[in-house]
Parts: C-alpha cells; sequence; structure tokens
C-alpha cells in the first residue's frame, strides 16, 4: 500500500495548513447534520424515510472524512521545500508532456494530489483505475475479467450492496466477498462514493421517463450527473483514496450497471483520469 500503517506521510507546509483547516470547518458543520438527523428521524416510519437514509449518509461521510484526516494529521511529516536544481522532490516544479500536452506541477505529498490545481502527488501517476458492473455475467466471468486484468482490489462503490434476481445473487455483498477472498483479491466499500437515496430515486423517475430499465440505461441523466458531483463527489478526498489503493497495479471501482456511463462510477474515473492522470480502463 502507498502508506503503511504508521508510516509517516510527507507533506507540504501548505498542504498540511489547509488539511487542519478542513477539518475545522468539518468539526463546525458536524452539530447540524446532527441536528438534521434527528429531526429526521422523528418524521416516524425509517423504512421509507429518504430524508431519514441521505441525512445519516450525509453525516457518516463527515464523520468517515474527519477521522481520514485526524489519522493523516497524526502521521504528517511536513516537508522543508528545497530549491535545488535538477532534484524533483516534494515542493519541486516540474513540466509534464503528454497527450494531454505540456502542464507545469509542483510535486507534493501522497495525499494532497489535485492535478487541476497544479499538485502532482507522488504517489498517484503508477496507478490504473478500472470500472466494472455486475449485470449481464455471472460468478466466472467477472472474477476471469478480474484476473485478466491483473485486478488487486475491487472498490464497492454502491449504496446497497445487493442485487435483485437469482442470477446475481453472487454479488451480494457477503457472497461476493467470500469469493473475492477466495480468489486472493482483496475489497473495500467506500459508501462515501455512492449516490445518496434521492439520487437514486432522480435517476429512477428519468428512467421512467424514458421507459427504460436500470439493466437497459445507456447513461445517466444531466440533473442526476449535475447532483452527484456537487453533493458527493466534491466532499470525497480521491487523492487520498487513490492513495490508499494498491501501488503499480489496477483497482476496480464496482457497481451493478454493465455500462460504465450508466452508473455513477463513470463520474468517479472522469474525475481521477482529469485531476490525477490515472489512466482508466472499463471492463
Amino acid at each position: 500500500m502507498a502508506n503503511d500503517n504508521g508510516a509517516p506521510i510527507p507533506m507540504t507546509a501548505y498542504g498540511f495548513e489547509a488539511l487542519k483547516g478542513e477539518l475545522a470547518e468539518l468539526r463546525a458543520r458536524r452539530p447540524a447534520l446532527v441536528e438534521e438527523v434527528a429531526a429526521a428521524r422523528s418524521q416516524g416510519d425509517l423504512s421509507e424515510n429518504f430524508a431519514y437514509h441521505d441525512a445519516r449518509q450525509h453525516l457518516g461521510m463527515l464523520d468517515g472524512r474527519v477521522q481520514t484526516i485526524e489519522a493523516t494529521l497524526a502521521r504528517v511529516q511536513v516537508i522543508e521545500e528545497s530549491g535545488a536544481k535538477g532534484i524533483a522532490r516534494i515542493g519541486s516544479t516540474v513540466v509534464v508532456r503528454d497527450e494531454f500536452g505540456e502542464s507545469t506541477y509542483q510535486i507534493v505529498g501522497p495525499s494532497e494530489g489535485n492535478m487541476a490545481r497544479g499538485l502532482m502527488s507522488t504517489a498517484l501517476p503508477v496507478r490504473t483505475i478500472a470500472t466494472v458492473g455486475v449485470y449481464h455475467s455471472n460468478l466466472d466471468d467477472f472474477l476471469e475479467k478480474l484476473m485478466r486484468h491483473r485486478v488487486a482490489m475491487v472498490v464497492d462503490v454502491r449504496q446497497r450492496r445487493g442485487v435483485r434476481g437469482r442470477e446475481y445473487a453472487w454479488a451480494n455483498s457477503l457472497r461476493l466477498q467470500a469469493a473475492l477472498k477466495q480468489a486472493g483479491i482483496p475489497y473495500r466499500h467506500l459508501p462515501e462514493l455512492a449516490p445518496t437515496t434521492e439520487l437514486r430515486q432522480l435517476q429512477y423517475r428519468e428512467d421512467d421517463r424514458l421507459k427504460v430499465g436500470k439493466r437497459s440505461r445507456a447513461e445517466l441523466s444531466e440533473a442526476y450527473r449535475r447532483r452527484y458531483v456537487k453533493e458527493v463527489l466534491d466532499h470525497v478526498d480521491l487523492g487520498a483514496v487513490l492513495g490508499s489503493l494498491p501501488d503499480d497495479a489496477t483497482s476496480a471501482l464496482l457497481c451493478v450497471e454493465r455500462d460504465a456511463p450508466a452508473c455513477h462510477r463513470s463520474l468517479i474515473a472522469a474525475r481521477v483520469r482529469t485531476r490525477y492522470r490515472v489512466t482508466i480502463l472499463n471492463l
């Protein structure tokens, strides 16, 4: 893994201060979210209470981010910026020429990367992110696909880790984890990247309008894409996520739709590609 448990995490002084500022902001926001959960709970039947489930998910996302930042800050090693020429290290400025053109970046620590802001992480360029779905596959096909592309970890970005239909029972969380363990492929669930219940209902209404089913959908609605980015993706530190994935290997984002454009995993992959120049592979 990029950062062994307990090992120092190198970071620029600017990144260290920015992380402390983000932590303070999150802690200030938490009481209002706790009140929102309590207010939604008071509305009654929790099984159909979308406001309650969404509020809990948002609180869980915030708490998860707080825990990540606290753990990171406890291990930060602030690196003094060097003016030495001809040596690329944290704090150095480099010019990259590739198929995207020519761009200038500052090299930063493994959890600071944001290519859109000109920050190149020391941990990110060697990874590949794949996306993979469940529909139109059986377990043998699914595992064969992962092994053929040398997937080193499956990252589950579903909200509800179950799939309706007997033919897809293998993709329900516990069965899938057992099969992956037997195949020697680690599994992680990142609920902070899952769409909220409200967003899922938004897409279902658009599916109904277009008379398509979840299994035949070709792409996500514009409203869903816009809101998922604003309400979910903008609140997740993808640099930290990528920094926690296996080095020099392919990790696969898992959801149920067969085609990536019909699923929010395509939005995650698009941001990873543009911000971190990570290679994307749709399986």
